[in-house]
């Protein structure tokens, strides 16, 4: 009977050293992994914007000293249960093992007088149990606490990039606002019509509303670049800015179309009848030499006419525009002269 007893304590003490090695090996496999998995939702957060370099740098230090102090707790739990650091022994050297049963006495003839029987004295409480709970209830806590922390830094992440493609989004529907104010205030630069006789206030930037236009354009250009900044007070400023430079441009190209119908120039100067006459000989001219089957040579001079009538209205146009205008015309005409040119040169060989 004391033997069978003696190898159950024997088969149970053999499982309790399995089931700690078992324990021990989870928590060196599973607790850095978290951890690692941990760094990298650092890195992602870094890659995506949400936090400096220097806070990432900062994380994945404090990260790498949880990894390796998580990575020496099982070798301290397992000091602190089996007294050594070697968990492939077969038994735990903490459990006391029963000595084996003493030989049972031969019976001889009693002794005239009875002596006393020796009574064992009773063994040490065993407390593995307990030790071996809490280094459970431990490991699970820890487990716990680092999957906490997990899910915090994926949720702060799902959160980080759904900010971050906001703020993208803010962005270009904000430069997309003001590539539409660029396209139409380069589509009337190159327009002769309206920088000359429709609308030519609007490249006038003594003419209030030009003014404020320009103004706030030049503001927006300067508060623009390629990629999205990650400062939504940035990002706020530049969409206010693009908002207001095309606004801005509705009130100016209103303005000028209004004051170019009721014959109003720079200097909010009324034209009388004859400059009215002069300005209207000066736009047959110029759609003269805007027009292709127009000679080359009567284009540049209906285009001299032109401009000669103008300054003597005294309508002002900014010389960059000036010069793109007789660019597009020559440029309209540069086929003819080129033709014009080979012809005789043909001539001039077969004479």
């Amino acid at each position: 009977m004391i033997t069978t007893v003696w190898a159950a304590t024997e088969s149970l003490t053999t499982i309790q050293s399995m089931a700690i090695e078992t324990i021990l090996l989870v928590m060196k496999l599973a607790l850095p992994g978290i951890v690692m998995l941990y760094s990298a939702t650092i890195i992602i957060r870094l890659i995506a914007g949400s936090i400096s370099a220097a806070s990432a740098l900062a994380m994945l230090a404090s990260a790498g000293v949880m990894a390796f102090g998580l990575w020496l707790m099982p070798t301290l739990i397992q000091w602190i249960i089996t007294g050594h650091v070697n968990a492939g022994d077969a038994h735990d050297p903490t459990t006391t093992t029963p000595p084996p049963p003493p030989p049972a006495p031969t019976s001889t003839v009693a002794p005239p007088t009875t002596a006393p029987v020796a009574t064992e004295p009773a063994p040490p409480t065993d407390w593995t149990w307990l030790i071996q709970a809490a280094a459970v209830i431990a490991i699970v806590a820890v487990a716990l606490g680092l999957a906490y922390l997990l899910w915090m830094g994926l949720s702060r992440l799902r959160a980080a990039t759904a900010a971050r493609r906001a703020q993208r989004q803010r962005w270009a529907d904000s430069l997309a606002i003001l590539d539409s104010t660029s396209t139409l205030l380069g589509e009337f630069e190159c327009d002769i019509e309206s920088v000359y006789f429709t609308r030519p206030l609007l490249a006038d930037v003594n003419e209030p509303a030009t003014a404020k236009f320009h103004a706030a354009y030049a503001d927006a250009l300067a508060l623009r670049s390629d990629s999205a900044p990650t400062d939504d007070e940035l990002i706020t400023a530049f969409a206010r800015a693009a908002a207001a430079a095309a606004y801005a441009f509705g009130l100016a190209d209103e303005n000028a179309r209004r004051k170019g119908r009721i014959g109003v120039i720079h200097g909010n100067r009324q034209l009388n009848g004859d400059e009215k006459r002069k300005l209207d000989q000066a736009r047959k001219l110029m759609a003269q030499a805007m027009d292709p089957a127009t000679p080359s040579d009567n284009a540049r001079q209906a285009q001299a006419k032109a401009r000669e009538f103008l300054d003597q209205i005294g309508l002002v146009v900014p010389e960059r525009l000036t010069a793109k205008a007789i660019q597009s015309i020559e440029a309209l005409h540069k086929p003819a002269l080129a033709a014009g040119a080979a012809a005789s040169v043909q001539a001039s060989a077969a004479v």
